[in-house]
């Protein structure tokens, strides 16, 4: 569906020559992209890219155009982004992208939607990547507490499901970190388009400065999860020394009573104890004597 702001705020589902117009475009159409092509003079590559949803974020310059491809995070989607494609010209904004875009909350009010266009579809472009970006930290903030949790679980009950959750954070994070640094670049390169007002290149570099620190978030991320690994792996294994030595423990000791029984099993005819009163209860005090001095030199050994 097409929807048309103009200078004033106005919206129409029909492309005006309007002196300052944005254009937004939900689940585009080939007959509503074709209109676009054709009003605005669209390269077909770049009508290609606005009816993709598989694009790589990219920016891209033409003779009165900039094609910019964004992605946007999807918060209660682990991590997972969609795209954006947006075409700025000198009094023209273009955006289209799959179903409602929180991020393009700006459409709704009216009077800020007039006043972003009144400075220039530069400063309405910036005002939409601002809000984009911002929805970046709160979601990197859910699982910076996740992570919290799971390093928790990983020191004092390390649990298979814990490193299922990590590599699937992990695998989030790293398709994350692919949309992230291209998005970074796109943003350094956003100064040097002809249709940036020199008040706003100001704006677009904080916007690159934000993206940065997400950038560094992400790897910090990766290196809290890298770590947390390590720490899974370093109980689960002191654990399985721990079960390992009481076991050995256990065998030690046992082994001098298995002997002495065993001893005493054999079916010989002539053995000594077998027709002594106190056979029985010799073997007992020896057995457990063998023990004792088993485990007083594991002791003196500091193997227990």
């Amino acid at each position: 569906m097409i929807e048309v702001f103009d200078i004033n705020g106005k919206k129409s589902n029909v492309i005006s020559s309007g002196k300052r117009t944005w254009v937004d475009i939900t689940n585009p159409t080939k007959e509503e992209l074709k209109k676009l092509q054709d009003y605005y003079s669209l390269h077909r590559t770049v009508i290609e890219d606005l009816n993709s949803t598989k694009t790589r974020p990219k920016i891209e310059q033409f003779e009165d155009y900039t094609l910019i491809i964004f992605n946007i995070i999807n918060k209660s989607s682990n991590m997972a982004t969609r795209e954006l494609d947006i075409v700025l010209g000198k009094n023209f904004l273009i955006t289209t992208h799959k179903d409602q875009l929180l991020s393009l909350k700006t459409k709704q009010d009216k009077e800020r939607l007039s006043e972003f266009l009144k400075q220039g579809c530069d400063f309405l472009l910036y005002n939409i990547l601002s809000n984009i970006i911002d929805d970046y930290f709160p979601a990197i903030e859910v699982l910076d507490g996740e992570l919290d949790d799971l390093q928790n679980k990983a020191l004092t009950n390390p649990q298979p499901d814990v490193l299922k959750r990590l590599f699937k954070i992990k695998r989030s994070l790293l398709k994350l970190r692919k949309s992230i640094y291209p998005q970074r670049e796109i943003l350094a390169n956003l100064s040097s388009i002809p249709y940036i007002n020199n008040d706003s290149k100001i704006y677009f570099r904080d916007l690159h400065d934000h993206m940065i620190i997400i950038a560094d978030l992400i790897e910090d991320q990766r290196e809290i999860i890298s770590s947390i690994m390590e720490v899974h792996l370093s109980v689960t294994s002191n654990k399985l020394n721990e079960i390992m030595k009481v076991l050995t423990v256990i065998a030690t000791v046992l082994m001098p009573l298995t002997l002495i029984a065993s001893i005493y099993g054999m079916n010989f005819k002539y053995m000594p104890e077998l027709s002594w009163k106190y056979g029985y209860a010799f073997s007992f005090v020896l057995m457990i004597t063998a023990a004792a001095i088993t485990l007083i030199y594991l002791k003196r050994k500091k193997w227990l």
